[in-house]
């Protein structure tokens, strides 16, 4: 009787030594497939950081390419006032040489006038005489 109890004790002991062994086993397949799941989330959150480091850049670079093309503008808007102020004043002293050579010619013109009203007065002299 002694033996069989024995015997019962080392059948229980055996199972619960098979028991733990699988519940052992299945801890580590657990584990396994977390650290494969934690090195999977680790490589999925590197290239999360690495697409938003780039993302980062590209906007950076967006943002300077932004300033460089206001910067050009703002100098292109100063050249072109610049320009127009210069045709402005190239415009007002080409009126005033216009308004000018209308002056002389008015001058010539009563000049001319003046003096073939004298040669026609001399003619006329001349004639009489």
């Amino acid at each position: 009787l002694l033996g069989a109890v024995q015997d019962d004790d080392d059948d229980d002991d055996d199972l619960e030594t098979d028991a733990l062994k699988a519940e052992n086993a299945r801890l580590k397949r657990e584990v396994r497939s977390l650290t494969t799941d934690l090195e999977a989330a680790e490589r999925d959150g590197n290239n999360y950081r690495n697409d938003a480091r780039d993302a980062r850049k590209k906007l950076a670079a967006l943002k300077r390419a932004q300033d460089d093309e206001d910067d050009s503008t703002k100098k292109a808007e100063a050249s072109l006032r610049r320009d127009l102020a210069d045709a402005q004043a190239g415009a007002a002293k080409a009126s005033e040489i216009a308004k000018a050579a209308r002056d002389a010619e008015l001058k010539l013109q009563t000049a001319l006038d003046e003096e073939r009203r004298k040669a026609a007065q001399l003619t006329e002299q001349l004639g009489d005489a």
